[in-house]
């Protein structure tokens, strides 16, 4: 079974044997953007193709792409898949600390 393209064999065991990679061009310099979750257990259809939730996990990369890790579940299934975040669609707070984050880059 092969990877999905966010995630790389690191070469080492036990807790270190995976990694994150963007998944637009594999760099392994990947940050989790701090975020609650607010659901209510039934999406039906509204955030994804499937009736359960859909978490959306936000990653920005030293790269310079940003994007999600979402986890969507559907009938007690899971499902795994990346998007690449458009921040001018992006909600509020999320697009602010991206702004942030390529303001400080620039200075």
């Amino acid at each position: 079974m092969s990877s999905p393209p966010f995630i790389t064999d690191s070469g080492d065991d036990g807790h270190w044997q995976q990694q994150v990679v963007c998944p637009i061009c594999r760099d392994k310099n990947q940050h989790v953007i701090p975020q609650a979750f607010d659901t209510d257990g039934d999406d039906n259809g509204k955030a994804w193709d499937g009736r359960g939730d859909l978490y959306r996990i936000p990653f920005w990369g030293e790269c310079g792409h940003n994007w999600h890790l979402c986890l969507g579940f559907h009938k007690g299934e899971t499902f795994i898949y990346a998007e690449k975040i458009d921040v001018t669609q992006a909600p509020a707070p999320l697009k602010a600390f991206l702004n942030q984050l390529w303001e400080e880059g620039e200075s």
